[in-house]
């Protein structure tokens, strides 16, 4: 490659034909007729001369992320990241960026940065460079809309003959003349004839227990959890992919504590499901302790709630659940109903309990009892004989 300025932000290094691809792409758009059978046909056949197998395959891993009804509105840059692509595609990050230099300086991709010379963040990579190529690339190979037609008309016009002794006169009725007896049957097919199935997949139903509603509308869950754009992109593309998993996947993504992001994750998930340990993550969203259940006390609820944000739902639950909580002037008097729970409140979660106290106005102290010490106490002291 040779060195040259770019005219845009970005440190990175730009052939020769840069600005004219450029200048190129700005005054053109993909084909309206464009769909995903023509990329993938000028992909593998039309570009073996031109690009190496990893360019190739990073070509592949760039088009499994971008959306092809929407090139139609110019949308035809892809974004998944290059630590994604490393992991993908089991390369380092110094011979991916090598790569990308060299798709752009073959004419197959743009690079794209944003003010502080970093990859713009949603369309680092700009793909229509290749997809203004589609066309021109399966007339190279013959594998325009044309030529399928010529083929197929041809096809459908021969006539094959596998007679060993082909001097053999055909013989004048190749079938019984007339209208052979059919049955009709009245009766309407049952669903499974139809290819149907009469009840739900077993991810179907796992997908349903964790998020309701799920198989109702499975469009809309994906729009509420990745997002109206993002579910357009992948939610076809995945179910095409993965069938009842998908959705399985789709309630995952939207419940499980263990993804930050569901619209990458799904993504993931659709790219590489043998990965994912779907039934391993549903059965952790199942098993997962319920939320803490309020008193019917508004002080003791809201001591609770306020411990929990410190100490975790899981000790609010098993420590001040049943405690009985008296208010003393400007003191609360907690009284475990466990000798376990009174000694953790004393010593594992004291700053815990004092913290969630003062966020109300008081300070706490642990009084004990004989049910939460397990033998009588001796009078006046509050502490145990000797």
């Amino acid at each position: 490659m040779t060195a040259a300025l770019c005219p845009k932000p970005g440190l990175a290094l730009r052939a020769e034909g840069y600005e004219e691809t450029a200048r190129a792409c700005e005054n053109a758009n993909p084909a309206p007729d464009l769909n995903r059978l023509k990329i993938d046909k000028a992909l593998a056949l039309g570009t073996a001369e031109e690009l190496t197998p990893q360019e190739r395959c990073l070509m592949m891993a760039l088009l499994a992320h971008l959306d092809v009804q929407a090139t139609a509105y110019g949308e035809t840059s892809v974004w998944p990241g290059s630590a994604r692509l490393c992991g993908l595609l089991g390369m380092g990050e110094s011979t991916l960026r090598r790569l990308k230099g060299s798709l752009e300086e073959k004419g197959f991709i743009l690079r794209k940065y944003d003010r502080m010379n970093r990859p713009l963040k949603g369309g680092a990579l700009d793909l229509k460079p290749f997809l203004l190529r589609v066309d021109k690339l399966l007339a190279g190979i013959g594998h325009t809309e044309n030529d399928e037609r010529s083929r197929r008309d041809d096809l459908h016009s021969e006539r094959y003959d596998h007679r060993s002794n082909k001097s053999t006169k055909a013989p004048t009725a190749e079938r019984p003349i007339g209208n052979l007896p059919t049955q009709i049957s009245e009766r309407t097919p049952e669903p499974s004839a139809t290819g149907k199935s009469t009840s739900p997949s077993p991810e179907e139903e796992a997908a349903e227990r964790i998020l309701p509603g799920i198989t109702q509308d499975p469009l809309k869950a994906a729009a509420s959890i990745l997002g109206e754009k993002k579910a357009r992109r992948l939610w076809d593309w995945a179910e095409r992919r993965h069938g009842s998993s998908s959705l399985l996947a789709l309630a995952i993504a939207g419940k499980s504590k263990r993804v930050r992001d569901p619209a990458a994750w799904f993504a993931w998930f659709a790219t590489s499901a043998q990965d994912v340990d779907l039934e391993g993550l549903a059965a952790e969203i199942a098993s997962a302790p319920v939320p803490i259940m309020q008193s019917s006390d508004p002080l003791v609820a809201r001591l609770q709630t306020a411990f929990a944000e410190s100490a975790g739902e899981g000790a609010a639950l098993s420590y001040l659940s049943r405690a009985e909580i008296i208010e003393v002037d400007d003191r609360l008097e907690v009284r475990p109903t466990g000798r376990l729970a009174a000694n953790r409140l004393q010593t594992l979660h004291h700053d815990a309990l004092q913290r969630a106290s003062r966020q109300l106005g008081y300070s706490a102290a642990i009084v004990r009892t004989p049910d939460n010490l397990g033998f009588p106490l001796h009078k006046g002291d509050g502490r145990p004989d000797e």
